[in-house]
């Protein structure tokens, strides 16, 4: 062998470790790039179902806001004994019924 074969060689043996190393650098840079895509897609997820149940609670908020609204209206119509016999048998019945759903937090 003469000088000239073992330049080649050292030379091939340059270009076949820099081509493993580009190749195993865009493997690693598109896994890694495809880990990061479906890691957004799933946090996108849980934070668009956080945002629905946030706007479920604050709802819930509101109908409980009515509830009290209309609890306190018909302990008020009891308490002043005048009107119709129907609306004193449904504000008996809606105190009965939302006196526990207020109770509860």
């Amino acid at each position: 062998m003469n000088e000239k074969d073992e330049e080649i060689i050292v030379t091939s043996k340059k270009r076949s470790i820099k081509l493993k190393l580009t190749i195993f650098s865009l493997v690693f840079i598109l896994g890694f790039g495809a880990y990061l895509y479906f890691w957004y897609q799933s946090t996108n997820q849980i934070r668009l179902e956080s945002l629905a149940l946030i706007e479920k609670v604050s709802n819930l908020e509101e109908i409980k806001k009515n509830i009290n609204s209309e609890n306190l209206r018909c302990k008020d119509y009891i308490v002043k004994k005048e009107g119709e016999f129907a609306g004193f048998e449904y504000c008996k019945q809606f105190i009965n019924w939302s006196d526990p759903i207020l109770s509860t937090k």
